[in-house]
């Protein structure tokens, strides 16, 4: 299982004045309980001095040297300095201790506080064009999005950053977004572009002595090599990074975070008492600094070893702790897999009433999850409708159209969290053989559902559209009904099918062209043929597929037979070796511009060039009598 790392704490810098000396020697006879006293000891020495900005960079350094024993304490002084920063309408050092606040706040499991301090940092940075403290505060933005789940919004986060750091030409902050691109692939269970990106990182540091960023990158690359059984060359990279970090002078945070690495990589090479150890290093460093993160994944990597071992009883307080702490601070990265461990556990142990618990448990949490997202959905629809009377100006206009973008994301990420949800459950262990047909038709009512909701949105954007007069607009919600019907007919073939993880696109693709051809014109002028056999995909790639050839059909339909002309449309799909081969092609009238990457003509084609890059495709088009478009996508279909 792997864990995010612990934040890297900067060592504590020269000191800048006497008063920094006085204050770092109340630090060092101070204890765990009596922190407190040291920030007030601070506020009676400065209570009379004009405090400059030399003092603010010594209190900055004396919160990074808090950390590394209290994180409560280091807030406290972090806090102190962003006051101070405001009294002094320093801006600048305003936005450093927000951003050191974000990282603490983070690290002691409050995510929104976090959230909101990392923002005011990345304001500030974005305002003044301070691209490099910008990319450190976007890091550390998606950095909570990748811990709370939100791979979606975290990978979008860290790609903006790297192509930022590209074009300023900065080579590290390049190095520290494929770092991270390595953690989330990694989550994403994209393992082979995990290590891709970890290797590019490792070339970086190395050609630039960055030995901070070469410990991480070999920290992040050996998690990833993990998938592809590459047990020694993934030891071997944390050896050198404990080797590297042994010589900088660490925070115990970072020696903690690279021994729960190295249990990882024991515990997959079955040396089940040396993982037990570097993981009680790391529990030892978390538990005292109060890292509820590091605590919550830790706790459950020494509950892993002990399940691997057979000894349940061991196993079961540590991951129950693991998951009290997951579900207090709301950090639900791993939360499915410790679920089904927990349930896995208590049924060895012989409680199945328990077993039972927290494997519907898991269930609750799958469902809750599309609940949420169907009610936000819902929520901002009325609310939309009750105002739209009221929207009159350009502006208001302008958020219409953001709205409706922000629909088809959240039903697109809907879809997306279906099938996650759907492949998990897939791959669990069958906890009680009796439970069995239960899954199954819970499966098939949540895609029952989600079809159901589908269709209401497609209803209220068909009923919205007839109250607006913006031609434009019209437009949108009519194009963006389309695009939520073709998502709609995917969960009516799982739910009615015979298979839940595949759709047959012969039948699914005839009733698509079929809707289209009666929303954009008359099957008497225009035809589609679709020429291919009964074709089975998996869900992954039907949804994506289905976005595509709506897109391109409607295109054809409403641009290449102007005034009333006749024609046709072409559909193709077949696998080739281990390639798809999906093809669109029309007789129309053709155009002169080409769909290519470095076009962004409209949504449209944003979108298709967005799910050929989500699915590894090629895209090649040409204009001869008509408009062809064929994509080619990386495809081995499964027994």
């Amino acid at each position: 299982m792997k864990i995010p790392n612990f934040r890297i704490l900067i060592a504590c810098r020269v000191l800048y004045s006497a008063l920094l000396i006085v204050v770092f020697l109340i630090f060092s006879k101070a204890t765990a309980t009596a922190q407190a006293s040291i920030l007030d000891s601070l506020r009676n020495e400065w209570t009379d001095k004009k405090v400059t900005t030399e003092d603010l960079k010594a209190l900055m350094d004396l919160s990074k040297t808090t950390s590394e024993k209290n994180l409560e304490a280091a807030f406290d002084l972090a806090n102190y300095g962003q006051q101070l920063s405001v009294s002094l309408r320093d801006k600048s050092w305003g936005a450093q201790f927000s951003q050191e606040k974000g990282s603490l706040l983070k690290m002691l499991g409050k995510y929104d506080a976090a959230t909101i301090e990392t923002d005011k940092a990345i304001d500030y940075y974005e305002k003044s064009k301070d691209t490099k403290n910008w990319a450190k505060s976007s890091n550390q933005k998606a950095f909570i999005f990748n811990d709370k789940g939100n791979f979606s919004e975290s990978t979008k986060m860290y790609m903006e950053v790297l192509n930022v750091c590209k074009a300023a030409g900065d080579e590290i902050g390049v190095a520290d977004a494929y770092i991270n691109l390595t953690n989330t692939s990694f989550y994403l269970e994209r393992h082979d572009e995990s290590v891709k990106y970890g290797e590019k990182a490792i070339a970086i540091y190395k050609a630039n002595n960055n030995q901070e960023g070469l410990v991480r990158a070999y920290d992040e690359t050996a998690m990833s090599l993990l998938d592809g059984g590459k047990y020694d060359k993934a030891l071997n990279y944390v050896n050198q990074a404990l080797s590297i970090i042994n010589e900088l002078n660490p925070a115990p945070i970072r020696i903690g975070g690279l021994n729960n690495s190295k249990g990882n990589v024991l515990k997959y090479m079955e040396r089940y008492e040396e993982a037990l150890a570097a993981y009680q290093i790391s529990y030892d460093v978390v538990d005292k600094l109060n890292h509820q993160g590091g605590m919550s994944a830790t706790c459950g990597n020494i509950a892993d070893v002990y399940m691997r071992m057979g000894k349940y009883e061991e196993a079961l307080p540590y991951k129950q702790r693991a998951i009290d702490i997951m579900e207090k601070y709301e950090w639900f990265a791993n939360y499915n897999e410790n679920l089904g461990h927990l349930s896995t556990i208590y049924k060895e142990i012989g409680d199945y009433k328990n077993a039972l618990i927290y494997h519907e448990k898991l269930l609750a949490f799958r469902d809750s999850t599309f609940t949420k997202d169907k009610e936000a959905i819902a929520q901002e629809l009325t609310t939309k409708y009750e105002t739209q009377e009221k929207v009159e100006q350009i502006a208001q206009n302008e958020r219409e159209q953001l709205f409706l973008y922000a629909i088809l994301g959240m039903v697109l990420l809907g879809s997306i969290l279906l099938a996650w949800a759907y492949y998990q459950q897939q791959k669990s262990n069958k906890i009680l053989s009796e439970l069995n047909q239960q899954k199954e038709f819970l499966i098939k009512e949540v895609h029952h559902r989600v079809k159901n909701n589908l269709q209401v949105i497609s209803s209220l954007l068909n009923f919205q559209s007839r109250t607006i007069k913006d031609k434009g607009i019209k437009t949108a919600l009519l194009d963006s009904q389309s695009r939520v019907h073709s998502m709609s007919l995917i969960h009516q073939k799982l739910y009615s099918g015979q298979h839940l993880a595949a759709v047959e696109m012969k039948s699914y693709l005839g009733n698509l062209t079929e809707s289209l051809i009666d929303a954009y014109a008359d099957e008497d002028v225009v035809t589609v043929d679709l020429d291919m056999e009964d074709f089975e995909l998996d869900v992954d790639y039907a949804i994506p597929l289905g976005l595509i050839a709506n897109e391109l059909v409607t295109n054809s339909l409403k641009h290449a037979f102007p005034n009333g002309a006749k024609g046709a449309i072409k559909v193709q799909l077949q696998q080739q070796q281990d390639n798809l081969i999906f093809k669109v092609a029309d007789n129309g009238i053709g155009k002169t511009t080409n769909l290519s990457p470095s076009k962004n003509d409209g949504f449209g084609e944003d979108l298709i060039e967005m799910l050929t890059l989500q699915l590894k495709g090629e895209l090649e088009q040409s204009s001869d009598n008509g408009i062809q478009t064929q994509f080619r996508f990386p495809y081995k279909k499964t027994a």
